[in-house]
Formats: structure tokens, C-alpha cells, sequence
């Protein structure tokens, strides 16, 4: 099929974990690509939801709802592989879900595809596998970016260490800043819009003084 091919280039040039690409496009072709308006929910909170979300085209973000402020973790673009492990491993509702920043194309996996191609090929296991520990490991780097409150934050800001966060994110997702509120942003880095739309102006700043 054209699209697993096409999915299957652009996850090889997202990654740096070799692609059993022979394994990978037998399961691809078992799914099926879904448009998303921005805004719409991908990946449903409270809802059990088993699948694999592989992004084909535009941006989403993970995100989630406590005490009625939601904070968002991560973003993806094309290439990105999103499962709930609530969903996936125990049948649970999800607690982290997925939005559309802006209209997006995903390809959705069924639980019994990916369970019975990843039985039939260990290759295609252990690649899932590493790409979950990369998931992994950028989840324990942001943690480790963005630590201590708010204020905190914006003073780690001000030494660079976040600010250059910030920069990878414009870098990796170049529209993002228009694409969702500052608001989303904030919560991202765990500081108050307050001290966001701060950190925006000296960022846009520097970006402008860069691409001088």
C-alpha cells in the first residue's frame, strides 16, 4: 500500500532505531487513516481505547485533566506512535489523551493487528519496544527540564536551560506557537501564562535576532 510506504519513510527519518520495514509494512497495511478537524480528540480521555495512533500528516499533543486544569506533556508530528497503556495492557480507561493541533491524517492499528504481527515477527517486537523506550526517555527529559514550580521555571528559563526547550520545540514543530494557546504552552512547561508570555517575547525575540 501507498500510505504504509509513505508512513514508513517518514517514521525511518524521525528515528535513529532501525525499521523492520518488510515486518512494519504487513501491519501497516492493516490500518486505516483518519482525518482529525483541530481540536478533535484522537486518543478519547475516559474512554478504553486499545489501538496504535501512528501520525501521517499535521501536529497532536498528549495531554491530560487533574482538578480541572489540564497540562499538556508532549507534541508529535508525522511519524509519531501513540498508544494508551491503560487501554492497550489492562482494558482501562485513558487518563493521557490525544488532540489535533491542526487538521491531521493518523493511520489507527486495531489491538488484534499489532498483537498478532507482533507475534509473528520479534523483530517487529523489539522495534516497538525501542521506540517505546525512546518515548520514554523523552518523557524523563522534559521532567527533568522542567522541574521545580513555576517560578522556578522561569528563572531556569532566563539561565537557558529552558529556553532552549523551547527552541527544540519551535524547531521540531516550526507552527506550534500559532497553532495552540499560549495557555497550552504554559501548561506544557509547567509555568503560569503570566510568566509564558514573558518567556514568548524573549524567545520570539531571539529567533528574530537569529534569523537576521
Amino acid at each position: 500500500m501507498e500510505t504504509s510506504r509513505h508512513i514508513i519513510e517518514i517514521i525511518k527519518a524521525d528515528t535513529t532505531v532501525e525499521v523492520p520495514e518488510q515486518a512494519l509494512e504487513s501491519l501497516l497495511d492493516k490500518g486505516e487513516i483518519i482525518t482529525y478537524a483541530p481540536g478533535e480528540y484522537i486518543l478519547c480521555p475516559n474512554v478504553v481505547d486499545s489501538s496504535l495512533y501512528i501520525v501521517d500528516e499535521g501536529v497532536v499533543r498528549m495531554a491530560y485533566m487533574a482538578d480541572g486544569e489540564e497540562t499538556t506533556v508532549a507534541f508529535g508530528s508525522s511519524g509519531t506512535l501513540v498508544l494508551s497503556p491503560n487501554g492497550y495492557i489492562m482494558g482501562k480507561e485513558a487518563y493521557y489523551y490525544l488532540v489535533a493541533c491542526n487538521q491531521c491524517k493518523v493511520m489507527r492499528i486495531a489491538k488484534a493487528d499489532l498483537d498478532q504481527a507482533s507475534a509473528a515477527s520479534a523483530e517487529l517486537a523489539n522495534w516497538l519496544f525501542k521506540m517505546a523506550m525512546v518515548q520514554f526517555c523523552a518523557f524523563e527529559m522534559r521532567q527533568e527540564v522542567f522541574c521545580g514550580n513555576s517560578k522556578d521555571r522561569y528563572s531556569a528559563f532566563l539561565e537557558s536551560k529552558v529556553q532552549e526547550r523551547l527552541r527544540m520545540l519551535s524547531t521540531n514543530f516550526p507552527n506550534v506557537i500559532n497553532l495552540v494557546s499560549d495557555k497550552v504552552i504554559a501548561s506544557y512547561i509547567g509555568v503560569h501564562p503570566v510568566y509564558f508570555s514573558r518567556m514568548k517575547r524573549e524567545l520570539l525575540k531571539d529567533i528574530g535576532k537569529s534569523s537576521d
